[in-house]
């Protein structure tokens, strides 16, 4: 008679637990250490498993582009279990618009993972308030972020109007004084980066290196004189291997700045630019930002801060602010002589929109950008692409294109590699997949769906034997457990093939969507021609090319002649990472068959 035996069920194993924190600033201390040690308090009531922590410090929760959040969701959607994700509060997981905090809640669960706040709402079941509650708090907290941008931005107003100066950098000719709480002063250099610190007292400009000072009263000078032009300043600064603000060579545009900066006699220029997200300065008082400022790119991740310009009659100027290092009777001298020679209208950027072929351009000699340049002779318009190194401090070769001829070439080189045929397009689809990937993407869903069914028939095998188990006698069932044992190592490796192969198989669909992406691209590349508008040309040499290095050839002048003649030897197309993918399977296509 065969006899029961009792199988000791396996203790079950602690739910595993993984923990996000997040601290706004520096200044906050151990405020992701505090959040971290509630979570494991936690965790240890519960009697589960903490596994991975990820933090984010210094960071707004404004910013959606995280290293730690991102961190975590790659953790998630690549683990092969599944768990809770635990976090302080939701103002911990951002403070961003309540949609998009919503959106990072829902790819939590949508990896599989239960989410739950020590602090706030969890989700009860309820829809009602599992749909209203979550929202509101998400809401106050991307509230509390915009009232405490105002409230800085209304400290820093009073800040500057009382004679303080802004966390920034140090104009060229000047040194910051920081005196503090307790009496110290220190006096730093104009490179030197610090940001607010604790007892500090007040901060003001004062002279710098005397020799930076030198040369700005050289620059007001000469330039007053109505000798010498900004160029002609930046030649003779260059010849004397004066250094530059920068470290460089000296360039107009850095010339001009000096120029035209009230900073050098004395006045505080203040909100010229910003980069807040949240407030802005109108009328001298800080206010909600309404619509977004420029500064804000619609639709990006801002992994940098941006800064874009505020209109000229939100600035605050304070003169008299510090001491000048120039007269103000020559500074409006200045401004008087830039006004007759046209030098203090705006600098349009004309340029990006009439040469599309500009910041994809450069010099293989001297490594500078090419830039367009408009002349005229014997009553004609010539447009042309110029070296900025020639234009700007004459380190270069007075090198220069026809920016007809180049483009034409440009588009034409283009076409000619990455436009085929019309009736090869389907066929350029498959090969660019099964490049792009190893194998085409059918046979990855195939392998997928193969290994599913040999999961679920070892699967029914080893629930068909726990049953017998207890039906046999203890000889059979030994034989039995040995078998199992050897199931369950089969499934578990053929676990670890299936999360294979589904990767395979996911990365196969990215590389159908690149696929798609490159023919929308070579699409584009065959409809646009030289009569389009010059944004629309522009904006496709941007989605094709990375670069262009041009490289001219030399000969000695004539006889009777003064000037060598030049011309345009090679242009290096480079083009962007999407076409180079395609490269290969234009080549098979275009491949005879053997």
């Amino acid at each position: 008679m065969a006899t029961s035996q009792s199988i000791p069920a396996p203790a079950s194993s602690p739910r595993l637990a993984v923990a996000y924190a997040r601290c706004s600033s520096a200044q906050q201390g151990r405020s992701v250490d505090q959040q971290l040690d509630a979570i494991r308090r936690h965790v240890q009531e519960k009697g589960w498993c903490l596994g991975d922590t990820f933090a984010d410090e210094a960071i707004s929760g404004s910013e959606l582009n995280r290293p730690g959040l991102n961190a975590l969701f790659a953790y998630l959607e690549g683990a092969r279990g599944t768990g809770t994700v635990l976090i302080w509060d939701r103002s911990r997981l951002g403070r961003a618009d309540p949609i998009d905090v919503e959106r990072l809640e829902s790819r939590i669960r949508a990896a599989g993972w239960d989410l739950t706040f020590l602090q706030g709402y969890n989700l009860t079941g309820n829809f009602l308030s599992d749909a209203v509650v979550p929202r509101l708090e998400q809401a106050l907290n991307s509230e509390y972020l915009r009232e405490l941008s105002v409230k800085t931005q209304r400290g820093l107003v009073d800040h500057v109007r009382g004679g303080g100066v802004s966390v920034g950098k140090v104009p060229y000719g000047f040194r910051k004084r920081l005196v503090y709480a307790d009496g110290t002063v220190r006096v730093i250099g104009r490179r030197t980066k610090h940001r607010k610190e604790k007892g500090l007292g007040t901060a003001a400009l004062v002279e710098g290196d005397p020799a930076e000072v030198l040369i700005v009263r050289r620059i007001f000078s000469e330039y007053s004189a109505a000798s010498k032009g900004m160029g002609q300043i930046c030649e003779g600064l260059n010849a004397e291997s004066v250094p530059s603000p920068q470290g460089g060579r000296w360039c107009v545009g850095t010339t001009r700045a000096i120029l035209l900066n009230r900073t050098y006699v004395g006045d505080l220029v203040w909100n010229r630019y910003t980069s807040s997200k949240f407030s802005r300065v109108v009328d001298g008082k800080a206010t909600k930002q309404l619509p977004a400022h420029p500064s804000q790119a619609p639709g990006k991740l801002r992994s940098t801060t941006t800064y874009a310009a505020n209109p000229k009659d939100t600035w605050i100027v304070v003169p008299d602010h510090h001491a000048a290092l120039v007269p103000r009777d020559l500074f409006d001298q200045v401004a008087k002589i830039m006004h007759e020679r046209g030098g203090l209208a705006p600098r349009r950027r004309s340029v990006r929109r009439c040469y599309p072929l500009t910041g994809v351009l450069f010099c293989l000699h001297c490594g500078r950008s090419y830039n367009g340049q408009k002349s005229s002779a014997k009553g004609r318009s010539y447009q042309r692409y110029a070296c900025s190194s020639w234009r700007n401090d004459k380190s270069c070769r007075p090198l220069s294109v026809s920016a007809d001829r180049l483009e034409a070439g440009v588009l034409s080189k283009l076409r000619e590699a990455y436009v085929p045929d019309r009736s090869s397009r389907a066929k350029l689809r498959g090969l660019i997949v099964e490049v792009l990937s190893g194998r085409p993407s059918e046979e990855e869903d195939v392998e997928v769906v193969r290994l599913l069914e040999i999961e679920r028939q070892l699967k029914g095998k080893i629930d068909r034997t726990l049953l017998r188990l207890v039906m046999v006698d203890q000889a059979s069932a030994e034989k039995l457990a040995v078998l199992l044992a050897e199931w369950q190592t089969e499934l578990a490796s053929l676990g670890d093939r299936i999360t294979a192969a589904r990767a395979r198989w996911k990365a196969s669909r990215d590389h159908e969507r690149a696929a798609d992406e490159i023919l929308a691209l070579i699409d584009h590349l065959e409809s646009v021609g030289l009569d389009a508008a010059p944004g629309e040309r522009k904006a496709l040499y941007a989605a094709t090319i990375d670069r262009i290095d041009l490289e001219f050839a030399e000969e000695p002048p004539a006889p009777g002649r003064k000037r060598p003649k030049r011309w345009l030897k090679t242009g290096r197309i480079k083009t962007n990472a999407l076409l180079a993918r395609a490269s290969k399977a234009l080549c098979l296509l275009k491949a005879p068959r053997a």
